[in-house]
């Protein structure tokens, strides 16, 4: 997709905090394409017994602003 359809909202280097932004899509523009919206979400440099998913993301489906991943 070359980046079409996604709006980054931080820069590589930058610090977030809980709650923010960090990428937004337009699910039409995808689907338009023929792909499924469905992102999945990659977390890098952490061992999995620093982590823990919540149950929402145990449930299947999540909202805007629900915790996904808590670190320890």
């Amino acid at each position: 997709l070359n980046g079409e359809g996604f709006t980054a909202h931080v820069a590589q280097g930058d610090v977030v905090e809980a709650g923010q932004t960090v990428i937004t899509y337009d699910v039409p523009a995808i689907e338009a394409t023929g792909r499924n919206p469905i992102i999945p979400v990659v977390v890098m440099d952490k061992k999995q017994a620093d982590m823990a998913f919540t149950d929402a993301v145990i449930g299947g489906e999540v909202s805007a602003n629900d915790a996904i991943i808590t670190t320890r």
